[in-house]
Parts: structure tokens; sequence; C-alpha cells
């Protein structure tokens, strides 16, 4: 936990922290609002802000190349894509930090929204277009963008990321109708 001398202090020292490590806890922000702080002060704050996510977003786009470009197998791209997507969701949870005044969060939130959709839509096209520029590796590029869409960045938006996606890797509970409570039902039946 790091802290300030003051709320101010404690925002950016703790936003320089994060932009570095997302793992960096949030929960002990103060509340501000735009009118604690003169408005030059308030302009350098939403500068740290920025830094902040832009840093998060570099870091976010060269773990995804350097885990994608290790990735040998379908199996290992998946994983790398849910790795990835590990540091979406710390900006997903900035911009709904509820310190923050609810202006600044729906603007946090539209631009979250936006830049990561758009992370997966460029995605999608890069791999449709190497299939389409590579015929003779089209199963392969159609299996990796196949393995895109069953790993959406965009999941992190809604909540409906994959088992062991949740925080700190722990899986969430599995839904009433997933396949792992279904398979229970047929537990009793023996294959010869």
């Amino acid at each position: 936990m790091l802290q300030g001398e003051s709320r101010y202090e404690t925002w950016v020292l703790t936003l320089r922290a994060w932009g570095q490590d997302p793992r960096v806890r949030l929960d002990h922000l103060p509340p501000l609002t735009s009118a604690d702080f003169p408005p030059s002060a308030w302009s350098r704050f939403i500068g740290h802000l920025t830094e902040a996510q832009n840093a998060l977003m570099l870091g976010f786009k060269e773990r995804l190349t350097r885990l994608t470009e290790l990735a040998r197998t379908d199996f290992e791209f998946s994983q790398a894509l849910t790795e990835s997507r590990r540091l979406l969701r710390h900006r997903v949870e900035l911009a709904h930090q509820p310190c923050l005044p609810a202006e600044l969060q729906a603007i946090l939130q539209k631009s979250c929204r936006t830049d990561i959709q758009r992370i997966q839509r460029e995605l999608e096209e890069m791999l449709i277009n190497a299939g389409r520029n590579a015929p003779q590796d089209s199963r392969f590029w159609g299996q990796r963008l196949l393995t895109v869409r069953q790993n959406p960045f965009t999941a992190v938006l809604s909540g409906d990321e994959a088992p062991g996606d949740g925080p700190f890797g722990v899986p969430h509970p599995a839904p009433q109708d997933s396949p792992a409570r279904s398979a229970s039902r047929w537990a009793h039946r023996r294959l010869l």
C-alpha cells in the first residue's frame, strides 16, 4: 500500500506503481473529485492517470506478443491469450474505481471498452488477413482465429471470463448449465 502525504500524492504514487505492475492494489485509494484541486492539479492528475493506463497497455502488448510468439500449439496459444487478458482486467478495474468521480469513471469505462474491443477486432482481422495471404496455411490461421474468438479479450468487459481467470487465478464457480456440472450426471456410466 503506497501512502503519500496527501490524497493527490497517494494517487500519483499508486498510479505510477500500478502502471508498471498492475497487481498493485487500488483499494486503499482515497476518494477524489475535481473540486478538490485547482484545475491545473486536476489536469496533471488526469495526465498521471493516462500515463499509467498507457504503461499498462504497453505491457499488455509486449506480453501478448512475447507469449503468442512462444506458443507452438493451440493450447499454448489460448493460454497466452488468457494470460494477457489478465492485464486487461486490471484496466477495467481502474475504470470502475469507486473513489473516482462518476463522470471520470464513465469516460474511463468508455475508453476501456473502446480500446479492448479495438484490440479484439484488430487481432481477428490480422489472423483473417494472414489466412488470406497464405492460403497454404489457411487451416492453421483459421484455428488461431477460432482460438481468439473462444478466448476473447472482450470477456473482461462483461465478466464472462473463462475458469481460472478469476481474481488471483482462482476459478470462477461453474454456471448451472455448464458442462462441468452436467458431466456428473453421466458419471455412473462406464465406457468399455
